[in-house]
């Protein structure tokens, strides 16, 4: 009966995160820098020895998320839809390895309920449809926290599930850093010389090696770029600012507060990420699980789990010296539901009509915030007028411009072209991108120039 509860949980989470899928597909610089990133691995143009970039610290990632993803986009032939399928379809997995993790730690009960608060939650979903880097936390959060509490029963084989989550991780991104900080201090202890531990071991180490190659090749760029770094350092930022920000962050998980608009959850100001926030209830109900889990975790250590991850997650926070954005709490969302799904299970045992209206209240208030959202930048959008244009301009070489009167929205546009198979002579971003596909850019001088304003597309003829 669990696993059919279960079934039926996974999919009405897919149900939501494919609901107007296309229409609601955030597509911008994030997703047309991986995308580049993905195609030209899947298409034999580049090799990187690199990921992404982490953020202003001179840091690079380790490229094994890029070579991942590059199957993908070999398969649907860099389609970003197909890419957004492949994120919704890793949320999914994330759903059941929160579902196993709450079971493993607590109970089933426990596991289905996380998964229920996981699956509906509308900021959540919004988030899990989107193809970037971040959308592998919450499945390798997951994975760490399990490995961890199952080599401490003495289960010594996922010491290998462990080395792989972390080695993923820092291909994902350098919030990668607190689930190593969380192993070393619930593992230090425990750790024992085993086969087991030395593959684990082996395989986290041998990830960075293609860092080190490049460290070699390039005079140490990313250790320079590191000391002269603005991005890490005490961010100076006082406690309550702090557990401001999680409180805000968390109570978006359980009724997210925001602009129907979801282009305003992604960005509202080019220079800052956008303030997330939930409702004032949603704020009680987080304040109320901050209390019981610090309450809990001085005598339970499964509590204490949870409580030093969100811990370690708000101290990176606290050395990161630039705005902060919700889905530097992605990591953190794992431990929030299954917390949540624990103490409604404590209350379920005195009366589950309680927990059953609660849940109910939960999943229809969300459902009804999905189901009245709109993006104004989506996708669906851009490629329509991207085809306009590619249909328009024919043959002919063109220049590509976008001027929206929101320019947070002017990105996104470039990759599309080359998707169609439809390469712009020049454009504006190739100052920011252009080193991803200077090699395919048309020498043709331009003889049209195509611009995109708010929806509108001008078209002019240029002197040859």
């Amino acid at each position: 009966m669990r696993r059919v509860i279960l079934v039926l949980i996974l999919t009405l989470a897919a149900v939501v995160r494919l609901y107007h899928f296309s229409s609601l597909f955030h597509w911008s610089l994030d997703e047309e820098y991986w995308a580049y990133l993905v195609y030209n691995v899947a298409h034999g143009f580049h090799l990187p020895l690199i990921g992404g970039n982490i953020g202003g610290t001179g840091l690079y990632t380790t490229p094994w998320f890029v070579y991942l993803t590059a199957l993908v986009s070999l398969l649907s032939n860099g389609s970003p839809l197909g890419l957004g399928l492949f994120a919704v379809i890793l949320s999914l997995c994330a759903i059941v390895s929160i579902y196993e993790l709450g079971k493993s730690i607590f109970c089933s009960k426990v596991g289905l309920i996380a998964a229920f608060i996981y699956s509906l939650s509308s900021i959540i979903s919004f988030y899990d449809r989107r193809f970037w880097n971040p959308m592998l936390l919450p499945a390798l959060t997951t994975l760490t926290l399990l490995s961890v509490h199952k080599i401490s029963k003495g289960n010594l084989r996922y010491w290998l599930v462990l080395g792989i989550a972390l080695a993923l991780g820092f291909s994902v991104h350098g919030l990668a850093i607190v689930l190593v900080l969380f192993s070393i201090i619930f593992l230090f202890n425990k750790i024992t010389i085993n086969r087991w531990f030395l593959i684990g071991l082996t395989i986290f180490l041998v990830s960075f090696l293609p860092l080190l190659i490049f460290e070699a090749k390039h005079s140490f760029v990313q250790a320079k770029g590191l000391v002269n770094s603005k991005s890490i350092g005490y961010a100076k930022f006082n406690t309550s600012q702090v557990f401001t920000f999680l409180s805000n962050g968390f109570s978006a998980v359980y009724h997210y507060d925001g602009s129907s608009n979801v282009k305003y959850l992604y960005t509202n100001n080019c220079h800052s990420y956008p303030q997330v926030s939930g409702s004032t209830a949603a704020k009680l109900l987080v304040l109320a699980v901050f209390v019981l889990l610090a309450f809990k975790s001085l005598f339970d250590i499964r509590y204490r789990y949870f409580s030093v991850f969100i811990f370690l997650n708000a101290l990176v926070l606290a050395f990161w010296q630039e705005s902060w954005s919700w889905y530097y709490l992605l990591p953190s969302t794992v431990p929030l539901v299954i917390v949540t799904g624990a103490f409604l299970s404590t209350i379920q045992r005195r009366s589950k009509l309680i927990i059953f209206v609660v849940l109910a209240l939960f999943g229809l208030i969300n459902l009804l915030i999905i189901s009245t959202t709109f993006h104004q930048y989506s996708y669906s959008a851009k490629i329509m007028q991207a085809k306009i244009i590619g249909t328009v301009t024919h043959d002919y070489p063109f220049e590509l411009k976008v001027n929206n009167s929101d320019s947070c929205q002017n990105y996104g546009y470039r990759y599309l072209f080359t998707y169609l198979q439809k390469e712009p002579a020049g454009s504006y971003i190739d100052s920011t991108l252009g080193w991803l596909y200077e090699d395919r850019i048309p020498k043709s001088r331009p003889a049209i120039e195509a611009t995109i304003i708010d929806g509108e597309i001008n078209f002019k003829k240029l002197p040859l």
